[in-house]
């Protein structure tokens, strides 16, 4: 069985050993998580991963690209990323068929920059509109996410 919790980045511990405390807390105060684990023992410490929106800030150039999770990474919860890397591959095959290549890079860097602010205002719709939980420290935070601006590839 595979467990994975979604958390601020601020709320996790640095030293590995007050993250598996964290970890074993939080599953812990799970209504659940905590009983599907019951009587599992864990085969290695818990691994913390960010996981924000991001967006490569070099995508490619006269002779290689980037698609995929390697171009744009939606926050994991909103299941876009396997739509835009078939989306991707269509781009750049179609392109490739049109004799663009040379605007594949340019396009792509376009494509980034839209889809990573798009994909951080919806986000923080939809986070807002959660309100079961709006006492959470995660989701408190997840619905005042502000979007990149134009040229910036930081996470949301």
């Amino acid at each position: 069985m595979v467990a994975a919790l979604t958390v601020s980045a601020d709320s996790v511990p640095n030293s590995a050993e007050a993250q598996q405390a964290f970890w074993q807390e939080t599953i812990a105060h799970s209504r659940l998580v905590a009983p599907a684990l019951e009587g599992l023992s864990p085969i290695g410490p818990a691994r913390v991963v960010d996981s924000r929106a991001s967006a490569a800030g070099r995508v490619g150039g006269k002779t290689w690209c980037v698609m995929g999770d390697a171009r744009i990474a939606p926050d994991p919860l909103s299941g876009q990323g396997l739509l835009w890397a078939l989306d991707d591959g269509a781009f750049v095959g179609t392109a490739f068929l049109t004799s663009r290549a040379d605007s594949i890079a340019e396009a792509l860097a376009a494509r980034s920059q839209s889809g990573l602010r798009e994909h951080c205002e919806a986000a923080a719709m939809i986070y807002g509109a959660e309100r079961r939980f709006e006492d959470a420290p995660f989701w408190r935070r997840a619905a005042y996410v502000s979007p990149p601006r134009a040229g910036d590839t930081r996470q949301c």
